[in-house]
């Protein structure tokens, strides 16, 4: 299983937020994959229910934190 978020479609491979939200991920526990301006989160597929809803509302958390605009 693999979900992928694109940030901005300004820089492309070479952008920086893919890294920011990884930095804030980082922070909170969570390894996510930046590409450029896309972030991937490939969890095992059998993750349970509850860690997955953890995992998700970890990089929602790592969003809200390098990007201001993003809803808390």
């Amino acid at each position: 299983m693999m979900g992928a978020i694109e940030l901005s479609g300004k820089s492309g491979y070479f952008g920086e937020s893919g890294w920011r939200v990884c930095e804030e991920a980082l922070r909170r526990g969570a390894y996510i994959r930046p590409l450029g301006d896309v972030v991937y989160i490939a969890p095992a597929l059998n993750i349970p229910d509850d860690d997955l809803d953890e995992l998700l509302e970890t990089v929602r958390q790592s969003l809200a934190a390098a990007f201001t605009d993003f809803p808390k």
